[in-house]
């Protein structure tokens, strides 16, 4: 299914607005699907381009990745990332 002119504005906005800037894309796509903002399924609004800066330094995102251990225990890893670049910043 292709996504309609308003849908792709609304998952734009959505993906800008600073409340959901944490939220990865796959995830608010199916957030944007459950609120009735877009009727198209989330593997067709996850496989559009995010968010891409145009300068250095312009926009930074966070990375998680969980690390499970012997003991069942989960570990949280953080990383700031600047996204033009793609370094890890902290």
């Amino acid at each position: 299914m292709q996504l309609t002119a308003a849908e792709v504005r609304t998952m734009k906005r959505m993906v800008e607005w600073p409340a959901y800037r944490h939220v990865p894309t796959a995830r608010l796509a199916i957030l944007a699907r459950r609120l009735g903002k877009v009727s198209a399924a989330p593997a067709s609004i996850s496989r559009k381009q995010g968010v891409r800066a145009s300068e250095p330094d312009g926009v930074r995102h966070v990375e998680t990745t969980i690390i499970k251990v012997v003991d069942s225990t989960k570990l949280y890893l953080h990383a700031v990332l600047d996204n033009s670049s793609r370094k890890i910043l902290a």
